[in-house]
């Protein structure tokens, strides 16, 4: 039998640890119990961000009945901790807890020459969180096994600093039960009628083990009550993807480029370049900022600051440190939207395609280039993955090109629209225009294919 004493009372040490994943948690508890061939046991409760966790310590040594388990103590009052505790007889007891839930395999006595061995294996099974894990060992064994601490601690240090009256009474739901105590079906049957059908069950002579079954059940019942089932990696990443498709369909809905392309010439077009001693040098669209076109200018000798933010029509305007330059903004774009709610669909309906693309920008006489796209990391990790590369590995794959197409001319602008109209996915995000050389343009964004 494997114990350790403390305060004068014996705890069961060495229990088999299993997490509870199902809602029927009295069931499952009995099941393993078969499976595992061991009757007795204890269930911890762990509440934590919003969803509630089951484990059971699981023991063969019908002496353990009545003991509390010091693993679960110590998984109540610390978060990450590696415990080695003497026993005396050159063995160790070795328990870690990680998110104040017991590590499986690692409530264990183990002898002397393997204390070293056995916490170099739970760090490295959880090397992930290795620098959060404090590990806590008197002077003594610290020295023995050779290695570095901040601070010795030992189970009765770590009991007295959680500062618990009474610990032992409060630690009572942690006490070993017999499993086998009544069928499984009579475990259902008294959570759902308070527990009536025990009284039928028993005689007399066996009050003694129905009380403590009785005791057993009561704090199975509170667990099953309660219980909530964590989703899985694979239901995390189906949300994962359903939120990259809430974001995909936005973005396309936002996609405005013929509409757009129209309101930056009838702008550009009837815009003076020389106003107030200054010149326009260039105009650009950028889809960071859907409504506005900003115009960059530079000062002739014939103008100053003053002059330009009197007379200038714009929303804003601001000036280099020297005044020579200024740039302004103009928000003249009529941003429109329309309404995607599934864009996979919608890529599937739209057969337009980026060789379908260059073929226009061939026939147009348009200087053009098209390349990957490689894909991004997701904006926002997908909440519940731990794992950082899989948290941020895009669940959606959509095909894509980028694009850049150049020429002369205003006018040319409207033969992009009307390209752009047949191209429904075709995203521009940038354009800029050399107002001083015979109207250069140069447009650059993103075709999505299915």
């Amino acid at each position: 039998m494997e114990t350790m004493k403390f305060e004068g009372r014996k705890y069961a040490i060495g229990l088999r640890w299993s997490s509870i994943s199902g809602d029927k948690v009295a069931a499952e508890v009995a099941s393993l119990s078969d499976e595992l061939g061991m009757r007795y046991g204890v269930t911890r409760k762990i509440v934590a961000d919003g969803s509630t966790r089951v484990q059971v310590g699981l023991s063969d040594e019908k002496s353990h009945t009545g003991m509390i388990s010091a693993a679960a103590i110590l998984a109540e009052i610390e978060e990450y901790a590696i415990l080695v505790e003497d026993l005396g007889n050159d063995t160790y007891w070795i328990c870690a807890v990680a998110d104040n839930q017991v590590v499986a395999g690692s409530d264990v006595v183990v002898e002397r020459s393997d204390v070293s061995d056995a916490i170099t294996d739970i760090t490295n099974e959880f090397s992930t969180i290795a620098s959060h894990i404090k590990l806590c060992v008197n002077q003594e064994i610290a020295d023995e096994i050779n290695v570095s601490v901040d601070e010795y601690l030992t189970f009765a240090i770590l009991v007295d600093a959680a500062r618990i009256k009474d610990a032992h009474k409060v630690f009572r739901k942690y006490a070993v039960k017999n499993l086998k105590g009544i069928p499984r079906s009579a475990i259902l049957f008294c959570v759902f009628a308070g527990l009536c059908a025990g009284v039928a069950y028993y005689t007399i002579n066996a009050q003694a083990e129905y009380e403590s079954e009785l005791e057993r059940q009561r704090a199975l019942e509170d667990t099953m009550a309660i219980v909530k089932k964590e989703p899985t990696q694979e239901e995390l990443l189906q949300k994962g993807l359903e939120e990259e498709k809430a974001w995909f369909a936005a973005e396309l809905s936002a996609i405005n480029t013929p509409d757009m392309l129209a309101d930056v010439y009838d702008f550009i077009s009837k815009f003076e370049v020389s106003q107030a001693g200054w010149n326009a040098v260039s105009a650009t669209y950028s889809s960071d900022s859907p409504e506005n076109i900003t115009i960059s200018w530079e000062k002739t000798p014939a103008g100053t600051g003053l002059t330009l933010r009197s007379e200038l029509k714009a929303d804003s305007i601001s000036f280099g440190i020297d005044d020579q330059k200024a740039v302004s903004t103009h928000k003249v774009i009529n941003k429109q939207q329309r309404k995607i709610t599934n864009p996979i669909e919608f890529l599937g309906s739209v057969k337009y395609n980026y060789q379908e693309m260059m073929h226009d920008m061939q026939m147009l006489g348009f200087s053009y280039q098209f390349a990957e796209v490689i894909p991004t990391d997701r904006p926002q990790p997908i909440a519940g993955i731990k794992d950082q590369i899989l948290a941020t590995t895009r669940q959606l794959h959509v095909k894509s090109k980028a694009f850049e197409l150049s020429n002369a001319g205003l006018p040319k602008l409207t033969l992009v629209s009307s390209v752009m109209s047949r191209a429904q996915t075709t995203f521009v995000k940038n354009i800029n225009i050399e107002l001083g050389n015979g109207f250069a343009w140069k447009i650059s964004g993103e075709i999505y294919e299915n």
